[in-house]
C-alpha cells in the first residue's frame, strides 16, 4: 500500500510505499527515470520500524540544476537518518518512518523553483 503525489507536470513524483524492499524501490526508480528523462522520482518505504528514502533524476532534471544527492542530504534528517549518492541517484536510511511524509514534503519544496 502507499500514497503518491505528483509535484508538478514535468514528471516529479513521490510515493510512500509500505512492504517494498529497498532493492525493489531502487529498481523501480531506475526503470521510471529511464523511461522519462525529465523525471524526478522520490520513493520512500517503511518496514520494521525503519525508513528508506530513494531519489532518482532523469538527465533533463539534472540539466535543470537538480541533484539527488542534495535532495537526500536535506530530507534525510526528517527520517532521523543520513545518506548519500550521486547527482542522478541517492538513498537514505533512517529510524523514523513517521518522518517520511515530512521528508517528501521537503523534497517538494526544494524542487518547486525548477
Amino acid at each position: 500500500t502507499g500514497r503518491g503525489h505528483w509535484f508538478r507536470e514535468s514528471g516529479a513524483h513521490s510515493a510512500h510505499c509500505q512492504f517494498i524492499s529497498g532493492g525493489e524501490i531502487k529498481d523501480l526508480v531506475f526503470s521510471l527515470v529511464k523511461k522519462h528523462s525529465n523525471s524526478m522520482i522520490a520513493l520512500a518505504s517503511s518496514q520494521g520500524g525503519k525508513a528508506v528514502l530513494t531519489i532518482g533524476l532523469g538527465p533533463d532534471a539534472m540539466k535543470a540544476g537538480l541533484s539527488a544527492r542534495k535532495l537526500i542530504s536535506e530530507s534525510a534528517p526528517l527520517i532521523s537518518g543520513g545518506g548519500g549518492g550521486q547527482d542522478n541517484f541517492a538513498t537514505a536510511g533512517g529510524k523514523n518512518p513517521g518522518g517520511i511524509d515530512a521528508a517528501l514534503e521537503k523534497i517538494r519544496e526544494m524542487i518547486s523553483d525548477f
